[in-house]
């Protein structure tokens, strides 16, 4: 009669026996659903960890190899800058009605010393351009600090056209008056 009830439990699916599958479930330390869960995670985490390091890694070793001349010229020691203000620059902007804004600017140009005599010599082909380019702008196109930034990149490409395959430091406004 002792192996009739134990079959019979078997059979019945009576409480002890879920209670025992639940708790196997659940734990993670029988491998359950949760311990599968923690342990795709974990799986997840070291692969992101590795490609992070891995990435960092890679970037490094392209640095110090030189594979990349802009980040490189950055990790450059830089010799001593020089400060060359452009004569004042009067354009006419680009509008559809008889009466256009006209916008003022003077620029300050950073770039090494070492280059200050070639900005001199080129001084007319850079504001000739800065000109040319002010000129196809339109008010909106040079409202608030969106505008201002969008305009010392534009000046910025316009100057390093002349100068390639130098180029400047950095580009500052000493006068901008839209009218």
């Amino acid at each position: 009669m002792a192996d009739d009830k134990p079959a019979k439990d078997a059979e019945d699916g009576t409480d002890d026996d879920i209670e025992d599958d639940a708790d196997q479930e659940d734990s993670p330390a029988k491998g359950g659903r949760f311990g599968a869960l923690l342990k795709g995670k974990g799986l997840i985490i070291a692969i992101v960890a590795l490609v992070v390091v891995l990435g960092g890694g890679g970037t490094a070793l392209v640095l110090l190899l030189g594979g990349h001349e802009e980040e490189a010229a950055v990790l450059a020691l830089p010799g001593p800058s020089a400060y060359v203000d452009l004569p004042e620059m009067l354009a006419d902007l680009r509008t559809g009605r008889c009466r256009s804004p006209v916008l003022k600017l003077t620029v300050t140009v950073e770039l090494e010393e070492a280059l200050s005599p070639r900005l001199k010599e080129t001084e007319l082909q850079m504001v000739d351009g800065i000109r040319a380019l002010l000129r196809d702008r339109e008010r909106g196109d040079l409202m608030g600090k969106e505008g201002t930034e969008k305009l010392r990149y534009d000046v910025r490409t316009v100057i390093d056209k002349v100068l390639a395959p130098d180029s400047v430091r950095g580009i500052y406004f000493k006068d901008l008056l839209l009218q």
